[in-house]
């Protein structure tokens, strides 16, 4: 389960808003906002920062996210774990912590595209302080970064 500050199971909009220092018990996801499997949210001019989960402390992704101007930071572990389909446009992502993945980190079979997003002073204790790569064992797994700056 997650979703401490928010938990969307169909379709959620979120507009000039600060979603911030909720937690996530036990194994919970996305103590700021968790989309799941088949929902859909919209996000705009949000700040979503200081929350903290087992996974994807910012934002649980599982369904279809679209961010807008929105800013992503001081999440612990991850301020993105995305799982299902994520655009996002004009976002910055900073200052997030995590083992792996600090600022957005990939799960099998997901989907990404980065329109003129800034990525930077996130720490990760293992590997890819900024952002995972697209896993390799996942054929259908895609990213795309135009005018992104990591």
């Amino acid at each position: 389960m997650g979703g401490a500050g928010v938990a969307n199971f169909n379709k959620l909009s979120v507009d000039h808003s600060l979603i911030s220092n909720n937690a996530g018990l036990n194994d919970g996801h996305g103590a700021g906002v968790w989309n799941a499997t088949g929902a859909t949210a919209a996000v705009a001019r949000t700040v979503i920062s200081g929350n903290t989960a087992a996974e994807g402390g910012g934002i649980f992704n599982q369904g279809t996210l679209d961010i807008v101007s929105s800013t992503i930071t001081r999440n612990e572990d991850s301020g993105i774990t995305n799982e299902g389909t994520l655009i996002a446009t004009n976002v910055t992502i900073s200052g997030n912590t995590a083992w792996t993945g600090a600022g957005i980190r990939h799960g099998h079979y997901s989907h990404t595209t980065l329109n003129d997003i800034t990525i930077a002073f996130n720490v990760a204790q293992n590997s890819f302080g900024g952002m995972t790569p697209a896993d390799p064992l996942s054929p259908s797994g895609t990213r795309s970064s135009p005018g992104t700056r990591l």
